[in-house]
């Protein structure tokens, strides 16, 4: 039996999408800061 295996790598660095990732788990939990519009 022939199988292929093709494995893609992620173009992301494996820190920045753990750290994104979290960060949306922070916000789903409440732990977000808001800022408005203006003070930007």
């Amino acid at each position: 039996m022939k199988i292929d295996f093709i494995s893609e790598k992620s173009p992301y660095n494996i820190d920045f999408v753990e750290k994104i990732l979290q960060g949306r788990e922070d916000i789903k939990h409440g732990q977000g800061v808001k800022i408005s519009v203006e003070d930007l």
